[in-house]
């Protein structure tokens, strides 16, 4: 039995795509910056700034909206992954 997604579960859906999206981009430009002897961070930040909601994320649509938006939601997981990157260098 097939179940209808709700508005809810699409944002939640939409969210973690986009956020899979751009961990997937900045391992893929920290490995190519690696291999020509550059720091891995710079290869993230950078995949991070192209890809994020505000240059390509925004751009490219996904069933009629943004891959990368930010929401609420996108937002919460942000400032989590935040807390939790600190506590774990800190």
């Amino acid at each position: 039995q097939l179940m209808a997604v709700t508005g809810q579960e699409f944002e939640v859906i939409r969210t973690v795509l986009g956020i899979s999206m751009l961990v997937l981009a900045a391992r893929l430009f920290s490995a190519i910056f690696s291999k020509f002897h550059m720091p891995e961070v710079i290869g993230q930040i950078f995949s991070g700034v192209i890809f994020g909601p505000y240059l390509l994320g925004s751009a490219i649509q996904v069933l009629g909206s943004p891959l990368i938006q930010l929401s609420p939601l996108f937002l919460a997981f942000s400032q989590v992954s935040s807390i939790i990157v600190l506590l774990y260098f800190g």
